[in-house]
Order: structure tokens, then C-alpha cells, then sequence
């Protein structure tokens, strides 16, 4: 899925986080093991309305690139719960973390964190501008937390109200 690929139609239904998080945890676990770092999955059930495929679409990108952080022997957990009565997803790794230069930018596109290491690991530099703009599309605030050396935490803050059924204008 890229940029220019979003349904300009969103696919609303009763999405159960906790099981898009083990999808999530599933779909990854051959490269996790590849690496060396452990994927979990916590949390208990939280239910949203909202388009499951660019749930997952939000979730690929955002455990590859953790994945992608950690270093072998290191973890990486999706942990569903809820915050001042919102429903919550993190992401979470014991990486390399981002530095304070680096977050005003994180979410643009083609911009990489690590530019050697994007190119050994292939990455596009796509994968946050596409998490930025289907969280957007959703409804879903993102927040970033991260120490340089210590890991990256992602938490996506879901909407009490279902997303609008087409995408916003373009800005």
C-alpha cells in the first residue's frame, strides 16, 4: 500500500484491536525470528470502529520498522489497552531510538533515521508518511516516545466515534 493507493472509501466495522495486534505479531514473527528479537502481543480486548485493513496496514509498518531497529537478543511488543477511556495500540522495541533531531521529521516521506541502514534493510523511507496519513484518514492520534539507545514506543489513540466514510481533502 502506498500513498497514492488509500481507498478513498473506508471500510468501517467493529474492529477487535487485540486480534489485529496478534495478526500483526503473527504476520511478523519468521522476520522477528531472522533478527533474533522476540514479538509479543499484550493487553486485553478493545473494540473500535473503524476500517481493519488499514489497521493492519498502520500495525505492518510500524513492527517492520521495529523489527528493523532491534538488535538481536532485543524485544518488540504490540500492547492493546486504553487511555482516559480512548482504546490504544503501542508498538514498542528496544532498539536503536530516535533522536530529538530526527522526530520533527520522522513522519515525512522518504525521510530515513539511520540512511545506511535503510539502505542495507531496503527501506523506502515510505513507511511512517503511509502510518501518518492512514492514522490521519482514521481518526487515530499517533504519539512518539523514544530514547536514543534505549527503544521507540509508537502509541496509536483511536476515536470514540467511527472515522468519516471518505477521506479528508488533500492538504
Amino acid at each position: 500500500l502506498t500513498l497514492l493507493d488509500l481507498a478513498s472509501d473506508l471500510d468501517v466495522s467493529m474492529v477487535d484491536l487485540l486480534a489485529a495486534a496478534e495478526r500483526a505479531a503473527t504476520r511478523f514473527a519468521s522476520l522477528a525470528a531472522e533478527r533474533g528479537v522476540a514479538l509479543h502481543t499484550a493487553g486485553g480486548t478493545e473494540v473500535v470502529s473503524s476500517d481493519a485493513t488499514h489497521i493492519d496496514t498502520i500495525l505492518a509498518n510500524l513492527v517492520t520498522n521495529a523489527v528493523n531497529a532491534t538488535p538481536s537478543g532485543g524485544d518488540v511488543t504490540i500492547t492493546v489497552g486504553e487511555r482516559d477511556g480512548h482504546p490504544t495500540i503501542a508498538v514498542s522495541d528496544t532498539g536503536v531510538g530516535i533522536g530529538p533531531a530526527d522526530r520533527e521529521r520522522i513522519f515525512d516521506r522518504l525521510y530515513r533515521v539511520d540512511h545506511t541502514r535503510a539502505r542495507t534493510d531496503g527501506g523506502s523511507g515510505l513507511g511512517l508518511a503511509i502510518v501518518r496519513r492512514v492514522a490521519d484518514l482514521l481518526g487515530v492520534e499517533i504519539a512518539l516516545d523514544s530514547e536514543l539507545g534505549a527503544g521507540t514506543t509508537f502509541t496509536l489513540t483511536f476515536p470514540l466515534e467511527p472515522p468519516a466514510a471518505t477521506r479528508p481533502e488533500e492538504q
